[in-house]
């Protein structure tokens, strides 16, 4: 049986790069913040639900700070100032309503949500550290979606503008945000086909050459499925890409490292696109879940995609960062 390229070596010394030994302090620092936030704003939250939904959060926080000291701890990193250990007030502010506290705890996790997931991708080097950042963004998105429900219930959550057809109104109705993210997934996903079937003539390693089937068979059952949403809420889609594409150059010209890069870079940008319909997909419960289906599939994808092409040494890894001495 052959080795698995996976397995660790016991005597081998985890280390991370330098995005990773920023992004461990950046989110320490932003986890900090975000406890003291919520230790001011839950003093004047009168809804007992409300109050609830943001200790949960601040427990949250606090859980994933341990977290990420530990991590800091283990890689000899500067840590900075802890929050105080709560902040108490007996003011009462008449200009802080439930719905201020309400809405600025949500904007501040959306804002939270693309800072990890940009922490995510940037991780290439530290597997296991992906992995915890991962279980953040996930936690952060199940937060998102039971302050936008619990909003939409009170009333705290802006109504966006309805995408409008000739149709009769349903249960299913979308935003206009909502309505424009699927016709840019739809739109990407196109793009993304045509490309990987501009790509997989030319790739040369077997294993790559299946990886990048399988990849393609994804784009097209995810762009089917948008198809028919599309059709659905009458949304005039994009031209669709040709059924398959002959080229006419040599193969030598173009390596599988180059193929696998710009197919690496594309899963990124893929990611990024699926988090902001989900964070802007407010109106419609069933779609938000598709995009954020769509994501962590995505998600899935880059961690095999990138452990892959470590593998084949077709990334390029950062420079590592180094202890201090002593």
């Amino acid at each position: 049986m052959k080795p698995s390229v996976f397995k660790k070596n016991p005597k081998s010394r985890e280390t991370i790069d330098l995005s990773e030994a920023h992004g461990i302090t950046r989110l320490l620092e932003t986890r900090y913040d975000n406890v003291r936030a919520i230790q001011v704003l839950k003093n004047f939250a009168h809804d007992r639900d409300l109050s609830l939904a943001v200790t949960r959060l601040m427990d949250a926080y606090q859980d994933q700070a341990r977290a990420l000291e530990r991590e800091a701890v283990r890689f000899r990193l500067k840590l900075p100032s802890k929050p105080p250990k709560d902040v108490k007030t007996s003011h009462e502010l008449d200009i802080i309503s439930d719905e201020f506290v309400y809405r600025t705890v949500v904007r501040d996790v959306q804002g939270d949500v693309f800072v990890l997931s940009r922490t995510v991708r940037t991780t290439t080097t530290n597997d296991r550290l992906r992995k915890l950042l991962c279980d953040f963004l996930r936690t952060q998105l199940g937060n998102l979606d039971v302050f936008i429900r619990y909003g939409k219930a009170k009333g705290w959550q802006e109504t966006a503008p309805t995408f409008k057809t000739g149709r009769a109104v349903d249960t299913e109705q979308l935003s206009v945000a909502e309505a424009y993210h699927l016709w840019e997934h739809i739109s990407l996903r196109y793009d993304q086909i045509e490309l990987t079937q501009l790509f997989a003539p030319f790739a040369h390693d077997p294993e790559f050459k299946a990886i990048v089937d399988i990849g393609l068979t994804i784009l097209r059952r995810q762009a089917q499925r948008l198809e028919e949403l599309l059709l659905k809420q009458e949304i005039p889609p994009p031209p669709r890409p040709p059924e398959s594409m002959r080229t006419p150059v040599d193969p030598e010209s173009l390596e599988d490292r180059f193929i696998y890069r710009t197919i690496f870079r594309g899963i990124q940008d893929a990611v990024d696109l699926h988090l902001r319909a989900v964070v802007e997909s407010t109106r419609n419960e069933d779609l938000r879940q598709i995009f954020s289906s769509f994501l962590f599939e995505e998600l899935d994808l880059f961690d095999r995609f990138l452990r892959y092409g470590k593998m084949k040494g077709w990334t390029q890894p950062p420079p590592a960062y180094s202890e201090p001495a002593g």
